[in-house]
């Protein structure tokens, strides 16, 4: 039985280069079929697998090769990759120590090893794993930007932006490192209420979903930039409710003093959106006008504000005996929303900053 000449396995190569994994198997499967013992046939075969979400397959066909060719350490991270996707995720880590003690100094190995403990649960020898990988190659954005979410995992934020932007540094345009520094631009903005940081994360995924505007990314990416435009809302309305507490606290005891302060606070609150759209790029702000929430979100907003004005009024013109009564439930309402959105707010950030 002839050998497959060079060109059907960079035909191959080529097409899982341009992830056409359907027709790389085709193909992968032919040189299989001429050359059954031929483990780099088997290699592709199972990347194709991989890459077409096809977990099963890509394991049998990464055992295969293992079974012919039990001493080479790519065989074992394929079979590592394959088996994590299959979520045999203590065999993936078995596999990929393999992998690591044939061949020490690729740093594939040491990668492919941190992603299989961060599954398993390990986020710190997955640290020491990823850390041995980057130094090993210090100029692979994806083995950066592992570096970068593992050290996420264990809590060391600063250490994770420092290696996401290490990897921008080497590839400008590196989807999963921007996607991270923009997630972190999000959720530091919707925790602490600041209009930069939100403006700078809608932008941001604004602009990856215009350069990718289809698949898992972009989607992801456009949910996100959503989560930044209602965080902003949000914020905005609990200004409002500020405004209702300190309408309350600090007016005079006439109608028009009252509308006056609450008049006041809630500028100071439309500033707050005003100052978001200004720091938009161009594209992010002509996406957010059109965002077909946006506009109920807003009008729940100015309910708001609406009520703050009437009970402002009704609170100056109830009579004495009622009128600190109906202070203290205003002030007691919005003091609770606001500690309930608050808790909210930091769960969510606990959850994000935790990898969970």
């Amino acid at each position: 039985m002839a050998v497959p000449d060079r060109s059907a396995y960079d035909r191959v190569e080529y097409l899982l280069e341009v992830r056409r994994f359907e027709q790389a198997r085709a193909a992968a499967q032919l040189l299989v079929a001429a050359e059954p013992t031929h483990s780099s046939a088997l290699h592709l075969l199972t990347r194709a697998c991989l890459g077409g979400s096809d977990p099963q397959s890509a394991l049998a066909s990464a055992q295969r090769a293992v079974a012919l060719d039990p001493e080479s350490a790519y065989a074992h991270r394929l079979l590592s990759l394959a088996l994590g996707s299959c979520r045999h995720v203590d065999d993936a880590v078995a596999a990929a120590r393999r992998s690591v003690v044939l061949a020490p100094s690729v740093p594939e190995g040491h990668h492919i090893l941190a992603l299989a403990q961060l599954e398993v649960g390990q986020p710190v020898a997955a640290r020491d794993a990823a850390q041995r990988a980057a130094e090993l190659a210090p100029n692979d954005a994806v083995i950066l930007c592992t570096l970068g979410r593992v050290l996420r995992r264990c809590g060391d934020v600063k250490g994770s932006d420092a290696q996401y932007y290490r990897a921008l540094a080497v590839d400008p345009i590196n989807v999963a490192a921007r996607q991270a520094l923009a997630v972190r631009q999000l959720h530091g903005g919707a925790h602490f209420g600041r209009t930069k940081a939100l403006a700078a994360s809608t932008s941001s995924f604004v602009g990856l979903v215009a350069e990718h505007p289809v698949g898992a990314a972009a989607e992801v990416s456009r949910f996100n930039a959503l989560a930044a435009v209602r965080s902003t809302v949000m914020h905005f309305f609990q200004r409002v409710q500020l405004a209702a507490m300190l309408a309350m606290v600090c007016s005079g005891r006439t109608p028009v003093a009252s509308i006056a302060t609450a008049l006041l606070v809630c500028i100071v609150a439309w500033s707050f959106v005003v100052g978001y759209v200004v720091r938009l790029s161009e594209p992010a702000r002509r996406w957010v006008f059109q965002v077909r929430h946006l506009a109920l979100d807003l009008k729940t907003s100015l309910s708001g504000v609406a009520a703050v004005l009437i009970l402002s009024v009704v609170a100056a013109c109830a009579p004495s005996t009622l009128r600190q009564g109906i202070e203290a439930a205003i002030f007691v309402g919005c003091a609770l929303g606001l500690l309930i959105e608050r808790s909210i707010a930091t769960n969510r950030r606990r959850t994000f900053l935790e990898g969970r």
